[in-house]
């Protein structure tokens, strides 16, 4: 799976940005706005190096007020950014090097350049004409800590995979026209991280305003004393069965669909969690697990929880995704198995991932000599023939063709059944809709709008599932996923289900204080290994939740006091430990949510540990 993150941390702004000069003046100026990111230093500022020019429009008149920001190689925050003067003119000193020029302006389409300055003298760019167009985008920053900010006359605001930037107004204005495609995130310095993002191309959003809010606030000992009397403990021993405390909780949420979350993958304890929480909501009734994997990868799985045939280790191998290549979810299948046998439960099986289709093609090309699809055999063979290489993009003409093509041989009827008979309408239609879902997801335009199109992919085979087997869908898949609002902007599966009047969703996240877990590592994010997150420190939420002793524990954060100090510090933004696919290191790890706004229940796990993965055909 593809990194879900991405992060910008810039240093607080001493105060207003210097002025550029007027165009008479050859002084070299020193701007007041030199930022440095989390990871990088910014160069040292040269007093007799640096870069000038003039923001002009295409007749040639000048434009004041203009963001010109310099960035180093790599970063995504600026080192640098001025406005532009009354004659357009400005001045960025910098030391010798390679760097991007971005320009922006609320009523000029935004420019982006590779300037390089020389160790010997100033960069002259001399008149920079912005043309009209652009997408507009405007808004302004909130401050949301209960503390007025400590610094009130700017933010930096970096937008963009190509690092646009632009600095808002003192009363927080931000107007700006950007590329398509194009996102923001909020930051500053040591007291406050970014919250929201947008996009200026169609994907929706939740927000209206940027809002920036205050790290974690340690609670006041009456709000820990609230949320002692709230959580109940939960055990971590996976032959465990539901408390009736728990169950009871359970039954106060009657949703259609559950989101079990993981804030990051490859935690044995994640799985023993689920397995407990899945257990106790079949009590209730029958129950769907939706694995966030390939729906044809999980057809095995179906059959053989149902009592069908199969090998409980190659079944989780055969899920291709490696979170889920463990000896734990081999033994949990097994155990779900004999519950249903027992007839102590009834549970099902599916995927609503779609990230690997040549699968999915092979489900469906078993089909192509039923009645239901021999006539249109040789076009689909033709149309779908690229999908075989899963690494290959396809150009707009492939890609629209296999749409339509799939489209017209799609069964107009057949609704979603658990089991699901090969072949039949239903089968046929789900191989479908994941091949048309991957086709729309590799066309996005960028990472950004690909993740959004597979969440969204994800929530219309989660609300396909309750419609049409009338089960209790239990989806078990990462935070990012499962979570009411996107850290990166775009609504997320649970977002989006959230939004269904039809359907009643309800999100389970996590938050872990320690612990190690599997993952692939950046420096060859093609090698698993065990990746290891420090004790939260205490800007975190997990490290209040740690004082409570407990090793894990869940707390119904919808059934708090609404009145109660535990809600309202639930309600504030908090940091805790995140992590995707892929660990890009302890400084990458966190991400800042409102806990309240984002789950409808928060689990708590002292300590993580690495699951003892499966062994592989290679590695026998």
């Amino acid at each position: 799976m593809k990194s879900h993150y991405v992060f910008f941390v810039l240093a607080t702004l001493s105060g207003s940005c210097a002025s550029a000069p007027s165009r008479a003046s050859t002084a070299p100026v020193v701007p007041a706005c030199v930022m440095e990111t989390a990871s990088t230093q910014a160069p040292p500022i040269s007093t007799i190096t640096g870069v000038r020019g003039a923001v002009m429009s295409e007749a040639g008149e000048p434009i004041s007020g203009a963001t010109v920001a310099l960035f180093a190689p790599g970063p995504t925050s600026p080192v640098a950014a001025v406005h532009s003067n009354a004659q357009g003119m400005f001045e960025i000193a910098s030391a010798p090097g390679g760097y991007r020029l971005s320009i922006t302006h609320g009523d000029w389409a935004a420019v982006l350049r590779q300037v390089e300055i020389a160790s010997d003298k100033w960069l002259e760019l001399g008149d920079i004409k912005l043309a009209a167009g652009g997408n507009p985008f405007t808004g302004t920053i909130r401050w949301l800590g209960s503390a007025p900010p400590p610094v009130v006359a700017f933010w930096t605001v970096v937008f963009g995979k190509e690092g646009f930037a632009t600095l808002p107004e003192a009363n927080g204005e931000i107007r700006v026209r950007l590329p398509e495609h194009s996102y923001l995130s909020i930051t500053h310095s040591e007291t406050i991280r970014s919250a929201s993002t947008w996009a200026t191309t169609g994907i929706p959003f939740q927000l209206d305003a940027a809002e920036v809010a205050a790290m974690t606030v340690p609670p006041q000992e009456s709000a820990l004393a609230e949320v002692r009397r709230a959580a109940i403990p939960i055990s971590l021993d996976p032959n465990s069965e539901p408390s009736a405390e728990l169950v009871r909780m359970l039954q106060k949420h009657p949703g259609r669909i559950f989101g079990l979350g993981e804030s990051n993958h490859g935690g044995h304890e994640f799985l023993t969690v689920r397995d407990l929480l899945t257990s106790a909501l079949a009590r209730r009734g029958p129950v769907v697990v939706a694995l966030e994997a390939n729906w044809s990868f999980v057809l095995a799985v179906e059959d053989y929880v149902r009592g069908g045939k199969g090998d409980p280790d190659q079944l989780a191998l055969g899920l291709r995704f490696w979170m889920w290549k463990t000896k734990g979810l081999s033994a949990l299948l097994r155990r779900f198995r004999e519950l249903n046998q027992a007839r102590r439960a009834d549970i099902h099986f599916t995927g609503i991932d779609m990230q690997f289709p040549t699968t999915n093609l092979d489900a469906l090309q078993a089909c192509f000599d039923s009645p239901l699809l021999r006539s249109k055999k040789s076009a689909l063979l033709e149309a779908l023939a690229w999908i075989r290489n899963e690494n290959a993009s396809p150009n707009r003409q492939q890609a629209s063709a296999a749409r339509v093509v799939l489209q017209d041989a799609m069964p107009e009827a057949g609704r979603y059944q658990l089991p699901m008979k090969r072949c039949s309408k239903p089968f046929v239609r789900a191989a479908m809709l994941t091949l048309i879902q991957y086709i729309d997801m590799v066309e996005g335009d960028s990472w950004f709008e690909e993740n959004y199109r597979r969440d969204a992919a994800m929530a219309q085979n989660a609300i396909e599932l309750a419609a049409g087997t009338g089960q209790t869908i239990v989806i078990w898949a990462h935070n990012l996923h499962i979570a009411r609002k996107g850290i990166d902007g775009a609504v997320p599966m649970g977002g989006l289900l959230s939004h269904r009047k039809d359907i009643s969703y309800v999100a389970v996240g996590t938050t872990i204080r320690a612990g190690q877990f599997l993952a692939r590592i950046q420096s060859d994010n093609r090698v698993l290994g065990h990746a290891t997150l420090p004790a939260a420190p205490e800007s975190h939420l997990a490290h209040w939740l740690g004082t409570l002793g407990l090793p894990a524990f869940v707390i119904d954060l919808a059934g708090l006091e609404p009145r109660g100090e535990a809600k309202a510090w639930f309600s504030r933004a908090h940091l805790g430990w995140e992590v995707g696919a892929i660990f890009h290191g302890v400084e990458n790890s966190d991400s800042l949510r409102v806990p309240a706004d984002n789950f409808d229940m928060l689990v708590y796990i002292d300590q993580l540990t690495p699951p003892e993965r499966l062994a592989e055909p290679d590695q026998k």
